[in-house]
């Protein structure tokens, strides 16, 4: 049953939590379904200034402590992760020594991002632009 619904645990360890500058909580509401997950990531942002960010279409308890909530429209996952992958690479802020030595198959993983320009990403419906 694993292999087919996938495991309800958090994909990181509670230390991860404590040490992170940035939490990016995706799809999931963490309170509901991982509440000490969720009361962990809390303590960061509140007691070692973490900044939060919410990808979720749907308002969660977390979106009040967030620092950014995107909004992506429901299918359009892979036009944002696309327009992240082709952003942050480009125009920075990412640790070039820790993708080298930590992690594997960044260029690969890049790639598909390169041949979309980004004001095509600016156009994208993924996250509507905000009214106010």
């Amino acid at each position: 049953m694993l292999a087919a619904l996938g495991s309800g645990a958090t994909s990181n360890s509670y230390v991860d939590y404590d040490e992170a500058g940035c939490l990016v909580i995706v799809g999931s509401d963490a309170n509901s379904n991982h509440p000490v997950a969720a009361a962990r990531m809390r303590r960061a942002v509140v007691e070692r200034g973490a900044k939060p960010i919410v990808i979720n279409p749907r308002r969660i308890e977390m979106c009040d402590i967030a620092d950014l909530w995107l909004r992506p429209r429901p299918g359009t996952d892979v036009a944002l992760f696309n327009g992240i992958a082709r952003v942050i690479p480009d125009q920075g802020p990412h640790d070039e020594k820790f993708v080298e030595y930590r992690t594997e198959g960044f260029d690969e993983w890049r790639e598909p991002s390169t041949n979309t320009p980004p004001s095509t990403l600016n156009r994208s419906p993924a996250c509507p632009r905000p009214t106010s």
